[in-house]
């Protein structure tokens, strides 16, 4: 659950032009959810073959100093090109996603997986019966492919290489997985997130294939919640991966994406039990 917005900055958001087909999203959300769930249940299982072995370079390696330092580091070419490439070619449709519902995160939310939530969420009350998850996130036997991204990030063997990567001897363990799709008016208004009980905590915020560039949907690190104080903001949105540290002392958030943007994201965490 996000905290710490700015009531000025919303009020401010809430006139962007860009927010029209957003705020037509949101009013009609009842119906595109139907819709969506109706496309569901028609849909066939695709047929995959020769699904790429996943992999993350040693690009976590080598920004570990400097998310030592800051709390924060930008990664690129994330993936091993190989799976990379097949994650842009098999992106799920959108009737696997819930579509807009709050204007404060605007944009398609799926395949949403969590282990230990601090709070309650509005994603949660308003998703479709079919969306919740157990072992693995929901329609995960249509896109197997996915199944193998989400057992490679919960490997012991990738959980010891984000545990080097925090700088801290805390134990890790795999919390949080979702995907994500936005497009132009998609938005995050800055804030912070509901904080763990945990003495440590890494996110990070894979993106997979965006159109790039200026107000494309690169999440910014920031020092408010009114996007006065950018300390980064990524431009390439392509195999590139922004992680943070949720409990370090700067907001996070996206501008309003221009017309003819698209964004697609993965994001993963991980939290200590103390």
């Amino acid at each position: 659950m996000a905290t710490d917005y700015s009531q000025r900055y919303l009020a401010r958001l809430n006139r962007s032009p860009r927010l029209l087909l957003l705020k037509l999203l949101n009013q009609s959300f009842p119906v595109v959810e139907t819709i969506r769930r109706i496309e569901r249940k028609l849909a066939k299982p695709p047929n995959y073959r020769d699904i790429p072995a996943c992999a993350i370079t040693s690009s976590l390696e080598a920004g570990a100093n400097h998310f030592h330092t800051h709390r924060w580091a930008f990664l690129e070419n994330v993936f091993e090109s190989s799976f990379h490439q097949f994650l842009v070619s098999n992106w799920p449709r959108r009737r696997y996603f819930t579509a807009p519902f709050d204007m404060c995160k605007a944009y398609d939310k799926g395949f949403r997986w969590v282990e230990r939530n601090p709070a309650p969420d509005h994603w949660g009350a308003v998703m479709a019966r079919d969306a919740f998850a157990e072992d693995y996130p929901a329609y995960i036997d249509h896109h197997p492919h996915l199944r193998v991204l989400f057992d490679y990030l919960r490997s012991p063997a990738f959980i010891e290489r984000v545990i080097a990567f925090s700088g801290r001897p805390a134990r890790l363990r795999f919390n949080r997985f979702q995907l994500t799709m936005s497009y132009p008016g998609s938005s995050v208004a800055p804030h912070r997130d509901s904080q763990q009980d945990a003495s440590s905590w890494v996110s990070f915020i894979f993106y997979i294939s965006g159109t790039g560039g200026e107000s494309s949907g690169g999440t910014a690190i920031l020092g408010d919640n009114e996007f006065e104080d950018v300390i980064f903001e990524p431009a390439n949105l392509c195999n590139t991966c922004l992680a943070f540290d949720p409990a370090a002392p700067f907001y996070h958030g996206v501008r309003p994406m221009a017309f003819g943007k698209h964004r697609w994201m993965m994001s993963a965490e991980y939290v200590s039990d103390k």
